[in-house]
């Protein structure tokens, strides 16, 4: 069988969901899967040698995995026609196309498509930039019509397509996530030291991981924690993501703060992977940790 997926989240210079699940999910495939054959495509290459080499990089070598990375020119794959074209004019037959985001899918001739839906964050309203939003919108509603088979990652998800969409139950398939294997007990007490050192970090605290974005609700975590405060005050708050400028109300929030308690939040930035398990070690046992999509 022919299997096509789509690996234009991988692209992305800092990881953080769908590109590490894109990413794990192709590795994991060349590990058991020495049958089928792969292809691996990505539409958005601006014609650059160095994208290209940087990408086939992250994918996998095995011999028995076949794959081929499929390079378009730049300029077919930004011309309005483009989004009609069916994708065998773009990446050859294929009997199964996996796209692992939601995005506009035009129609095939012969492939099955299959659609990873991880949420529904972006139907709702006021969460992110006016200038994205409608088109985000439009790649998840034709995601979830026009996708032969869905995929979700949590039971909620799954249940929130059959309630706003006219969706047969049986085109859906929940499959939830695992853990990425580097998050184990780290057992390095010196190099956590050296981590937790390196952000800034000099206290105990409370560990928010994802992008600092409106809909992570991170003003009200702002607000939470200047309450927090005036009872454990030896406690830090570590925002651990990358940092979006589309998030005014946050830094504005953080910009009010008094300066004893504003001094205890610590932007990391975008933490690279092996840093993670150490961030989350070094939470205390008896807190939670705030996950706002990686």
């Amino acid at each position: 069988m022919r299997i096509a997926i789509d690996v234009e989240p991988i692209s992305k210079e800092y990881k953080t969901g769908v590109p590490w699940y894109t990413y794990h999910l192709i590795h994991n495939l060349a590990k058991i899967d020495n049958e089928n054959s792969y292809l691996l495509y990505h539409f958005k290459f601006r014609n650059s040698d160095k994208e290209y080499k940087k990408l086939k990089l992250q994918l996998p070598s095995q011999k028995n995995f076949r794959i081929r990375v499929k390079r378009i020119h730049h300029k077919l794959v930004h011309a309005r026609t483009a989004r009609f074209l069916p994708p065998e004019f773009l990446i050859g037959l294929n009997d199964i196309i996996h796209i692992p985001h939601p995005s506009f899918i035009p129609p095939s001739f012969t492939a099955k498509v299959i659609v990873t839906i991880h949420d529904l964050i972006g139907l709702m309203p006021g969460l992110d930039a006016i200038k994205h939003k409608r088109r985000k919108i439009s790649d998840l509603k034709d995601s979830i019509l026009r996708a032969d088979r869905i995929i979700t990652v949590s039971e909620h998800t799954r249940n929130d397509i059959l309630k706003y969409f006219s969706v047969q139950p049986s085109k859906i398939r929940m499959v939830p996530l695992a853990a990425d294997v580097i998050f184990h007990p780290a057992g390095n007490p010196e190099h956590e030291k050296k981590v937790l050192t390196r952000y800034g970090i000099s206290k105990k605290y409370i560990l928010y991981v994802g992008a600092i974005r409106p809909r992570k609700n991170l003003a009200r975590a702002l607000a939470s924690f200047e309450i927090a405060k005036k009872y454990f005050n030896e406690y830090m708050l570590v925002v651990a993501g990358e940092k979006q400028t589309e998030n005014p109300e946050f830094f504005q929030k953080l910009g009010r703060l008094p300066q004893y308690i504003a001094k205890d939040v610590v932007l990391t930035g975008y933490v690279q992977r092996q840093d993670l398990p150490y961030l989350y070690e070094g939470v205390p046992k008896n807190w939670t940790v705030l996950i706002g999509g990686l």
